[in-house]
């Protein structure tokens, strides 16, 4: 029987691509224990306001650039960066047809005290994918037996054959990053997922698509956001 596993960094109330992965897999490994890389997805994503993207997100306390994900931490005030947050999502989208249920939704993923990025970040995803009905075991690598000596490709061809993954799943833009032939060597497959065009109507401006899932469940029902998860393929 096939298994399919995804290694993805956590990010941050991510956009439909990242779901439509973890949709895809029998696995999905929360990379929580490599370098934290300033000005991605880990603290921010982007929702509309007026019609155009914007950033948010939280910030994180001051520490050395060298330190892993599961090492950092989001800053002192990140109960008043909430508040923040939440009132600038309220001005955004108060008049989007998913308000309310979206917002409860934000307020129960914000309403944990973890101030550590890893543990927030794999909180929030595991609250969304019960929302959207994905059963997808969710583990994070910091807490796996693992080769840490091992980096790049080598080090998730380890983690599949430790998780007995016998198909490799990976975001489109990875391709550049791993190699068909080195995966077979071990009886692996290798795949990457392809998201076709999804658009919904966002108020009555022009159409502005990968923001984060919050837009998406603003816009559309639960089910129909179901749906959009499937727009994908294996290729």
């Amino acid at each position: 029987m096939t298994r399919k596993l995804a290694i993805m960094q956590p990010y941050f109330l991510p956009y439909i691509g990242y779901f439509q992965l973890m949709r895809a897999v029998d696995v999905f490994v929360i990379y929580d224990d490599v370098q934290f890389m300033k000005g991605g997805w880990i603290e921010r994503n982007r929702m509309l306001v007026n019609g155009a993207p914007h950033w948010f997100g939280l910030t994180l306390e001051k520490a050395s650039h060298k330190l892993d994900i599961n090492q950092r931490f989001f800053a002192a005030d990140i109960e008043r960066q909430k508040q923040a947050l939440l009132y600038k999502m309220h001005c955004a989208y108060a008049k989007a047809p998913g308000y309310s249920a979206t917002m409860a939704l934000f307020e129960e993923i914000l309403a944990g005290g973890e101030r550590n990025v890893a543990a927030m970040l794999a909180r929030q995803l595991r609250i969304l994918c019960r929302h959207l009905g994905i059963e997808t075991e969710l583990r994070l690598s910091s807490e796996m037996v693992k080769n840490a000596g091992l980096t790049g490709e080598a080090r998730v061809i380890d983690m599949a054959q430790r998780l007995g993954a016998d198909h490799y799943v990976n975001a489109a833009g990875g391709q550049a990053l791993y190699s068909r032939e080195n995966f077979a060597r071990y009886g692996i497959r290798l795949s990457f997922l392809q998201s076709r065009p999804v658009a919904y109507r966002q108020y009555a401006h022009d159409f502005v698509p990968w923001l984060s899932i919050l837009d998406v469940l603003m816009f559309t029902s639960v089910e129909q956001t179901r749906e959009l998860l499937l727009e994908c393929e294996l290729t």
